[in-house]
């Protein structure tokens, strides 16, 4: 009886299963759902649409799998892109166009309190 016990080695080991409950599943469909309170023929009906619904298909990407590039931000000590523009462009308050130059939408609200 002594010599059954410790290691065994398996002669076809398993993959690692990955976290979750459902981890190892090979179906690749979700899970058929079941029609309550239904009407007769509906649930039949139902498995069918369940059966025949086809899933879609993973996008590749359009251009290559190359990354993005990247672009540094403008460091604070570089001169102005835009000189002959006030910093106040686009507010209601100091030099320069305020707002209203920006095209946004009246976005005026009533409000009672």
């Amino acid at each position: 009886m002594a010599e059954h016990g410790g290691y065994r080695k398996p002669s076809q080991p398993a993959a690692v299963s990955g976290p979750g409950a459902h981890s190892q599943r090979t179906d690749g469909r979700p899970q058929m759902m079941d029609l309550p309170n239904a009407k007769y023929g509906e649930a039949a009906n139902f498995q069918a649409i369940q059966q025949g619904a086809a899933l879609g298909a993973t996008p590749s990407p359009a251009g290559g799998g190359g990354s993005p590039s990247v672009t540094m931000p403008t460091p604070l000590s570089d001169p102005s892109a835009m000189p002959h523009e006030p910093v106040t462009a686009g507010a209601d308050a100091g030099a320069g166009p305020g707002s209203d130059a920006l095209g946004l939408p009246n976005q005026q609200f009533d409000v009672d309190v």
